[in-house]
């Protein structure tokens, strides 16, 4: 443990002497904390920690300890009061669980816990629950560090399910919509496991053929809302995203907005950026942003309305169950946000680099462009094809993926719609003549019989 790394010495206060601890061919437990970003590789730690419904173990560490910071007083007070009796419970339990096995330290366990704004208004004995879990978890990792030679993956980390219902739990969530029934069953046994006063309403829905989950609660299309580079708002304002290797920048446009030539444009350019601070925080939120963010909203000349703006955008994230930091604005509009986070952004995880001119994040993944392309195949089917029997041609790289037997569109068409559809495969020239008639970009790949 990294405990241990300390103990043997350190040339720099604080930083142990990695060779004299670990030698080649030795064999060692590491967490990706970071995963690869653009040309950074992932970063990892020899201090792993396990993240719940309610807290966070981290089992060789006990200086990481407390509760989150975004707690009010006096329930910061109470939960941190309980955190000694926590750790001490994990210890036991790890201890028990771990005994005879190379992994028990030989000092035992000392364990840190962070208990999360969730867990605001949590019982005792439902804290103590979250972290029994998370040490039985931890147990099975570490048995499995002992039956495995490396280099393995000894375990993956949450899925969908688990981080979705962690992010609800966060921001206070009352209830979940989901519209995939192997979603909502493993939704279903999690909610299970929490205590009945906190557990959020689950509900499966399933939107008229001509819509989505998403365009039934007001949400957009996901491709267009959660990827594409301008997200427009209900006033007609635009916010332009754009990411590069060191920093995200967030624009918020208006051409007919203007804090000059008097009080009643400021205040609109006022109503404005305050509605942009609300999406900004979304944006951040649903894209999963992190780093170094500049939001350029427009410009104020008072500087209590530039105080209410950025106040603003820090209520709106913490809403979220956002952690970051906000700066205040400067006399150019401009406000700094500062984000730490450890899973990829939402763009990495579904695009990949164009196989014509390699550009980074140039097209989608075959999977994240297979629901994509099924959401919107829903969509146009229920609404511009009358017949019960449609034919669909598609490009060259989409056809495989149609057609391939684990993403069985035509079954979700059939099952959805009670249509039967079949996939062709378009010739060049075909493709070439749909792809210049398309509206929609996404289905300059398709056309429809």
């Amino acid at each position: 443990s990294a405990n241990e790394l300390v103990a043997a010495g350190a040339k720099v206060p604080g930083r142990p002497d990695i060779a004299g601890v670990i030698k080649q061919g030795s064999t060692i437990v590491v967490q990706v904390v970071r995963e690869a970003s653009g040309s950074k590789g992932p970063r990892v730690s020899m201090s792993p920690s396990l993240a719940g419904a309610y807290s966070l173990l981290a089992p060789f560490e006990h200086t990481l300890s407390g509760t989150s910071r975004s707690l009010p007083g006096p329930e910061r007070t109470r939960l941190r009061e309980l955190v000694p009796q926590l750790e001490e419970r994990a210890a036991e339990q790890l201890t028990s669980e771990l005994t005879g096995t190379r992994l028990v330290p030989a000092r035992g366990f000392a364990p840190g816990v962070v208990l999360r704004a969730s867990a605001a208004g949590i019982s005792q004995e439902d804290l103590e629950a979250d972290v029994r879990l998370l040490a039985a978890r931890f147990a099975r990792i570490y048995r499995a560090a002992c039956s495995d030679g490396g280099p393995a993956c000894i375990a993956e980390g949450d899925g969908l399910a688990d981080r979705a219902l962690r992010r609800a739990l966060a921001c206070g969530a009352e209830a979940l919509c989901v519209d995939d029934e192997s979603l909502r069953d493993q939704l279903r046994s999690l909610i299970g496991d929490l205590p009945e006063a906190s557990r959020p309403r689950l509900t499966l829905e399933h939107p008229d053929p001509g819509t989505d989950l998403f365009t039934a609660h007001g949400l957009g299309n996901p491709e267009e809302s959660l990827l594409g580079r301008v997200v427009t708002l209900s006033s007609g304002v635009w916010l332009a995203i754009d990411a590069t290797e060191a920093l995200t920048v967030i624009d918020v446009n208006s051409g007919h907005v203007s804090s000059a030539g008097g009080s009643a444009k400021g205040n609109r350019a006022l109503g404005v950026d305050l509605e942009a601070a609300d999406e900004v925080a979304r944006q951040i939120a649903a894209r999963n942003i992190t780093g170094a963010l500049v939001i350029d909203f427009i410009s104020l000349r008072s500087t209590r309305d530039r105080r209410q703006v950025s106040a603003r955008l820090r209520e709106a994230l913490s809403r979220l169950g956002i952690q970051a930091g906000v700066g205040e604005m400067g006399s150019a509009g401009l406000v700094e946000v500062t984000r730490r986070g450890g899973a990829q952004p939402l763009a990495e995880q579904l695009t990949q680099a164009c196989g014509c001119c390699g550009a980074p994040h140039g097209e989608l993944t075959d999977q994240a462009l297979v629901d994509f392309f099924g959401r919107k195949l829903l969509r146009v089917l229920a609404t511009h094809v009358s017949s019960k029997a449609a034919t669909v041609g598609v490009g060259s790289r989409l056809f495989p993926l149609v057609a391939s037997p684990t993403r069985d569109l035509a079954a979700l068409v059939e099952r959805r719609l009670g249509m039967r559809v079949w996939f062709s495969e378009l010739t060049p020239e075909q493709w070439e003549t749909v792809r210049g008639h398309a509206a929609d970009p996404l289905f300059a790949d398709a056309s429809f019989e």
